[in-house]
């Protein structure tokens, strides 16, 4: 379910505390700049990695995504839409599900 733990955003680190304040503006949860063992976590490229709450669910990923994106220093948004239309997924007791959808969901 999209909403039952944090959004990971990737940020340029010039301008974080105005993209956290912006990012906080149109959250329901907490926003924060990842962090392990104290460390300031950062992804591959250098870009820091914000974990954002929207609440229990998010209902329309395509519009908060785009919302995101445009929020200045914002490079990414952990939400992928519209680049697959199947995918294999792993159940519990090991089984796999082979699950097939229109990218105009």
């Amino acid at each position: 379910m999209l909403g039952a733990f944090p959004l990971p955003i990737m940020a340029i680190p010039f301008g974080v505390d105005r993209c956290i304040s912006s990012i906080d503006a149109i959250c329901q949860g907490s926003v924060e700049i990842r962090r392990k063992e104290g460390h300031v976590q950062y992804d591959d490229n250098g870009l820091l990695i914000i974990d954002a709450s929207f609440g229990p669910t998010i209902s329309d990923p395509s519009a908060l995504r785009a919302e995101i994106l445009d929020i200045p220093s914002v490079v990414d948004v952990g939400l992928f839409i519209d680049l697959a239309t199947e995918a294999i997924v792993a159940t519990d007791d090991g089984q796999l599900k082979h699950l097939e959808f229109s990218t105009s969901q």
